[in-house]
């Protein structure tokens, strides 16, 4: 009981940190409310606002209540070839997946104040989110679990913690919300196998940081938006095969994918020696 209170008390104040710096890089929203022309700016300062508060709140906890110096975070970034493998071989596979839907590249006549605003947002959706993420899912929640039950258990927990949380980025059906989970579950799952595998935080950032880059640039919709110059538009409507509400992230040609990589990932642990001999804690 004594361990599953400490990991419990460990993930909610990784998780808070990150809230408090939702709520103070959302707070910044406000002041430019006044004028809507320059409030893109908020989609590139918001994000940065997030992460100086975040880190501010992990490097506390690090030392007073983790009392762990998490050795698969290097600094300066190390970036190995095969990371961008993994996250290459992953894209291929949805990319083929989306083909197989069928569907055509567009190219809308866009809202200027859209489209600065998702420019603006990309540094957020690219590098911010995945590095904070990867933080809280992989390198705290995975390493907390490991130490006090097994690398398994870790990779588990936090996998459906990753899932769930995206339930938190809008209103979605119940279809749609159990796609989400599933999804982000899987995608969970593949990220910290990678991370297991290659003890260090930069590989499953590569994965998830490309992963959300390539979906940004080049867009997968049931319809066209004005917000982007090109986009791939479905010519399927079946919430089962686009990914319903969520997107295509949650298709079920993406979910196949998942799994692929997941099998993957899991043979070369088993010619590495097992998951529990693959990261340092």
């Amino acid at each position: 009981m004594k361990y599953f209170l400490q990991t419990c008390r460990d993930i909610f104040l990784i998780l808070l940190c990150n809230i408090v710096g939702l709520i103070a890089g959302g707070l910044w929203l406000d002041s430019w409310e006044i004028n809507k022309f320059v409030l893109p700016l908020h989609f590139f300062v918001g994000p940065i606002i997030q992460l100086v508060i975040f880190l501010f709140g992990f490097h506390l906890l690090k030392r007073k209540i983790f009392c762990d110096k998490f050795e698969t975070i290097v600094f300066p970034p190390c970036f190995l070839k095969k990371y961008f493998y993994y996250a290459f071989g992953l894209l291929i596979l949805c990319a083929m997946g989306t083909l197989l839907i069928g569907g055509k590249f567009v190219f809308p006549q866009m809202d200027n104040y859209l489209f600065a605003q998702n420019i603006a947002s990309l540094i957020g959706t690219v590098l911010i989110s995945p590095f904070i993420e990867e933080i809280i899912f992989r390198v705290v929640i995975i390493s907390q679990i490991a130490k006090r039950y097994s690398v398994k258990a870790g990779v588990i927990v936090s996998s459906l913690l990753f899932g769930a949380v995206h339930l938190m980025n809008g209103e979605l059906s119940v279809f749609s919300a159990i796609q989400l989970v599933i999804a982000g579950t899987l995608m969970g799952i593949f990220l910290s196998l990678v991370y297991v595998k290659e003890n260090s935080v930069w590989a499953s950032f590569t994965i998830h940081s490309l992963y959300n880059g390539v979906g940004s640039i080049i867009p997968v919709d049931t319809q066209v938006t004005p917000d982007w110059p090109i986009e791939f538009v479905l010519k399927n409507d079946n919430a089962f095969v686009t990914g319903g509400q969520y997107g295509i992230d949650c298709s079920i040609v993406n979910i196949i994918a998942y799994v692929i990589m997941i099998f993957v990932l899991m043979k070369l642990i088993q010619r590495q020696g097992g998951i529990q001999s693959t990261i340092t804690i």
